[in-house]
């Protein structure tokens, strides 16, 4: 009898002998989730596969580009890389457009996303918002000329608040 219950302990009604309660958990949890359909997996996988290719058919005025760095397993050790993200912006939606997972974020790396996004029918841009890097300034004035470059808000503050004296910014929000 349990003490708390005052019955046999659930555990010894549910669990097989020999099995012990931590395995059983595992066993339930893994019970639990449903299966993935045979029928599913296909239609997901197409919908993967088409994501990066689809046709850009409407006029996007701005384009959010950032990086970010992730560490990923390669091959037998785990390496620093980063993932490319642009994303569209209108009035009414925004879209994630690109995504690629490079070594780094150069200017080359930045202009072929460019020049990808472009193939897939994005014609013009009136500005591009991004951090400071310097490799992707360079990409937006040689892809896309005429557009402007805004640095993003929250990278404008964390510069500044780099340059500021450490006492000033303990108030800060």
């Amino acid at each position: 009898m349990h003490w708390r219950t005052r019955s046999p302990r659930p555990t010894s009604r549910v669990l097989p002998p020999g099995a012990s309660r931590r395995s059983s958990r595992t066993l339930a949890w893994r019970r639990s989730l449903p299966p993935v359909s045979r029928k599913v997996a296909p239609d997901l996988d197409e919908k993967v596969q088409a994501f990066p290719n689809r046709p850009i058919v409407t006029y996007l005025p701005y384009l959010f580009v950032d990086t970010s760095y992730f560490k990923v397993r390669d091959g037998v050790q785990y390496v620093s890389k980063a993932l490319l993200l642009i994303a569209g912006i209108r009035e009414d939606f925004r879209e994630i457009l690109g995504a690629r997972i490079a070594d780094c974020e150069d200017d080359l790396t930045q202009e072929d996303l460019f020049a990808g996004l472009k193939e897939r029918g994005l014609v013009k841009v009136d500005l591009v918002i991004s951090d400071a890097h310097k490799g992707i300034q360079a990409a937006v004035e040689r892809s896309c000329p005429g557009s402007s470059w805004q640095m993003c808000q929250v990278h404008f503050i964390r510069a500044v608040l780099r340059k500021l004296p450490r006492r000033a910014t303990r108030r800060w929000p």
